[in-house]
């Protein structure tokens, strides 16, 4: 692994930390949202295109809500969707991309789907 996508993989770990620590309930969430991805029989890749249903490389709330609800079959409320955004933007600039999902697909082990650089 190259020495920048290490430091991208740290940065998301603190940043997993830090929320987790300062709200349980993000805790939870990073729970159920990681053991619904790995249970997914589905790579990164294939969640990835899912959720970014407009393909802008950006995951607005309403793409996550709707990935969701198509895979569970039950309309997650705002606040789970609120949530997961926060757990997922590690750099905290308040834009969730395609990247940064990667990236916490890395960190919980969730097979990619595509070839290393």
């Amino acid at each position: 692994m190259s020495a920048a996508k290490n430091m991208v993989q740290e940065k998301m770990r603190n940043h997993i930390k830090q929320m987790v620590s300062t709200n349980p309930m993000i805790g939870q969430l990073n729970e159920q949202f990681t053991s619904w991805l790995l249970g997914s029989g589905l790579t990164g890749a294939e969640i990835a295109n899912t959720i970014d249903s407009n393909k802008d490389a950006v995951i607005q709330p309403h793409e996550l809500s709707a990935a969701l609800e198509k895979t569970t079959g039950t309309s997650p409320p705002a606040w789970v969707i609120n949530g997961l955004l926060t757990l997922l933007d590690s750099d905290n600039d308040k834009v969730v991309t395609v990247g940064d999902l990667f990236t916490y697909f890395e960190q919980i082990g969730l097979p990619l789907g595509i070839p290393d650089p």
